[in-house]
């Protein structure tokens, strides 16, 4: 192959002797790279056993027909990159809670191989280390992360060699889950509730009856916790609310 290729590439060979032969590939040092042919007639397909060195790799091929081998073959060198892992978790424009992780497949395993999850800058939010399987899960994304939209850039790093391909994923990070508590242990027609878990920056509150049908009213104090002072009286009987 002439152009940069992913670590599994398969390499073509010409000029085989159309009858009873023997193919072997060797590094340039004369190493054999142990892989099977496939094909017939005077061109074969060679598919490595295990993948190709990130980086540059140099390989000639020998034929040996009845026992003699051939001179070998001018050396080859082509360049192989690493391909960008598949992102399984959170899916596209997914929700997901402050502090959740990414998940996926096709990572590489081994010392200093790593996924890593930046956004556009550059700046790297979280890592993974990939399984023999090449399924991975990140460390949770940073809880300084406020709810919005986000799109990270997700690629591997094989021991210090980035994938020049990457794969970007958009998602969305929802508030905390509230809690609401009655002020008193009796609810009259015109208590308060109690809402806390507020997120602490610009947030807007609202409580909703069943069919999401939001009940008017005033949220008052500040912070994690917040107080709710409907604007008509609780009907008489079984109230459910969520905020």
């Amino acid at each position: 192959p002439s152009a940069p290729v992913f670590s599994e590439q398969t390499l073509v060979i010409t000029g085989v002797y159309t009858g009873q032969v023997s193919l072997k590939v060797f590094t340039s040092a004369g190493i054999e790279i142990l892989g099977s042919f496939t094909g017939a007639s005077g061109s074969r397909t060679f598919t490595p056993s295990t993948a190709w060195l990130p980086g540059s790799n140099a390989v000639k091929v020998v034929q040996s027909v009845a026992g003699v081998e051939s001179l070998p073959s001018d050396v080859r060198t082509f360049i192989v990159s690493i391909a960008a892992p598949e992102i399984l978790e959170p899916l596209e424009d997914g929700v997901v809670d402050i502090g959740s992780s990414f998940s996926g497949r096709k990572g590489y395993a081994g010392v200093g191989s790593k996924v890593t999850l930046q956004e556009s800058g550059g700046y790297e939010w979280a890592t993974a280390e990939a399984a023999l399987d090449g399924s991975w899960t990140s460390t949770p994304l940073p809880s300084s992360l406020v709810p919005g939209s986000y799109t990270l850039y997700v690629r591997v790093d094989k021991a210090g060699m980035p994938s020049s391909a990457y794969v970007a994923r958009s998602f969305r990070i929802r508030p905390p889950k509230l809690t609401i508590t009655a002020l008193e242990s009796v609810i009259l027609p015109d208590s308060s509730l109690q809402v806390a878990g507020v997120f602490a920056g610009s947030t807007e509150l609202k409580v909703l009856k069943e069919q999401d049908v939001v009940v008017p009213g005033d949220f008052l104090g500040s912070g994690a916790v917040r107080t709710f002072k409907p604007e008509l009286p609780w009907a008489q009987g079984e109230n459910r609310v969520q905020a």
